[in-house]
């Protein structure tokens, strides 16, 4: 199982990072698929990295909590299926964003079912908002500083984090 966590982690950290050094840490990974050439290779990326990293998590649950993962993995197939968020028909926005929330919620609650103490990264995330706000320029109002802060992109990242570290904590805290 270790294998298909770490194809699935390199794949969503190399596409991240490919695109982020290409072009700047973007307001949202899903924000992405607007900067790329071929479009095709956001859905994949989204649906690949849920579908390799759905046997070890539901490997790494408790039985009562593979339906969150597995909701979480839905909701990131509907992001993958629906990446056309700003300027697509008003239905695949709609999935676009049931499928993140999707994602966010689910993952979370799974994460607390079987790791809870990883949730405390949200306090991290937390601290570099209110960091980076108050760097941000004084002229600014409240709305363009918090976007300035790339809040969703940070967000995604302490989602993935959470969640390998979760389907990771057999191999790296036992």
């Amino acid at each position: 199982m270790i294998t298909l966590i770490l194809i699935s982690l390199l794949t969503i950290a190399t596409y991240s990072a490919i695109v982020t050094k290409k072009s700047g840490i973007p307001y949202s990974i899903s924000e992405t698929y607007y900067r790329l050439n071929h479009k095709k290779w956001f859905t994949f990326v989204m649906l690949f990295t849920a579908i390799t990293l759905l046997p070890a998590a539901l490997d790494n649950s408790s039985e009562n909590s593979h339906f969150l993962i597995f909701l979480s993995v839905a909701g990131m197939g509907v992001v993958g299926l629906s990446p056309n968020f700003i300027h697509g028909e008003k239905s695949e926005q709609i999935a676009h964003y049931i499928g993140s929330g999707m994602l966010l919620i689910f993952s979370q609650c799974w994460v607390g079912c079987n790791l809870p103490w990883a949730l405390t990264c949200w306090i991290v995330y937390i601290m570099w908002i209110i960091f980076n706000y108050n760097k941000s320029d004084p002229e600014q109002n409240f709305y363009n500083k918090l976007v300035s802060t790339k809040p969703v992109f940070y967000a995604e990242l302490i989602v993935m984090i959470t969640v390998y570290a979760t389907v990771s904590q057999d191999h790296i805290f036992y």
